[in-house]
């Protein structure tokens, strides 16, 4: 049987991995994913869909990578397949409303008209909302409101939500 001296400093021991263990999981939080080899991970395909993948540094997996399409499980792969889908209509209907829009989100003296999307709620019809802004904007945007209509309801009309 162990003395209490030596229950105390094992505790002690055990606490200080567990400490070690906290401040690692802590670090990684929101530390980006980037896959080693040997590693597995999965990407969204072109046409959709995830798909599991061991990378050997091809340029392909270095693409992957520097374009965001990096998940560590399948389970975020999935949700963000859902996400692009969403997106890239955002971005299809602004560029065919307004292609010669170019966005300049950095100086504050351009107007951007931009998407975020309102689910219903009792008395309110859901849909898309207009964002107008002078800075800010992170995303697709248009130039005027007309633009923004134009591409809101090309949005409805191929049932993006």
């Amino acid at each position: 049987m162990k003395t209490k001296a030596e229950q105390l400093e094992e505790l002690k021991a055990t606490a200080v991995k567990l400490q070690q263990q906290i401040a690692e999981l802590e670090s990684s939080k929101c530390k980006r994913f980037k896959p080693e080899i040997g590693d597995m991970y999965w990407y969204i395909l072109g046409f959709g869909g995830a798909v599991k993948e061991r990378p050997n540094f091809r340029s392909c997996d270095k693409s992957r990578y520097e374009n965001f399409n990096c998940y560590e499980t399948e389970d975020l792969a999935t949700k963000a397949d859902v996400m692009m889908k969403r997106n890239n209509a955002i971005i299809m209907a602004c560029l065919m409303v307004d292609p010669d829009f170019v966005p300049d989100y950095l100086s504050g003296n351009q107007e951007h008209h931009s998407f975020w999307y309102e689910a219903g709620s009792i008395g309110h019809e859901g849909g898309w909302r207009l964002s107008k802004s002078y800075t800010l904007d992170v995303g697709p945007c248009v130039s005027t409101q007309e633009k923004w209509e134009e591409a809101a309801a090309l949005l409805k009309e191929w049932g993006i939500e």
